[in-house]
């Protein structure tokens, strides 16, 4: 049966229902994921983490979104300064 068909709920809205993750959230969900699995490397049974273990996985998630915003900052600034050089070389030549 498709989602589409029958009650939906939320003002029948089916875009609410049918929305996937942001990528963001993706992200942070895989750096988790890795975070995680370097705790329970030896054993796949979850066990509740103490405080200063989750502060760590939270601190090294940080950084990694801080590191991974900083390359997108730079990639995006040389892109800019590429693509006005580029602009300033066309404009001087061909005018």
């Amino acid at each position: 049966m498709p989602a589409s068909s029958g009650y939906i709920g939320f003002g029948n809205k089916s875009s609410v229902f049918n929305r996937k993750p942001r990528v963001a959230f993706e992200k942070i969900r895989s750096y988790y994921d890795q975070e995680l699995d370097k705790v329970f490397y030896s054993e796949r049974e979850k066990h509740e983490l103490s405080d200063s273990q989750r502060e760590a996985i939270k601190e090294n998630i940080r950084r990694k979104l801080k590191q991974d915003r900083r390359e997108e900052v730079l990639y995006a600034t040389i892109a800019l300064l590429f693509g006005l050089g580029l602009i300033y070389l066309v404009m001087h030549y061909v005018y």
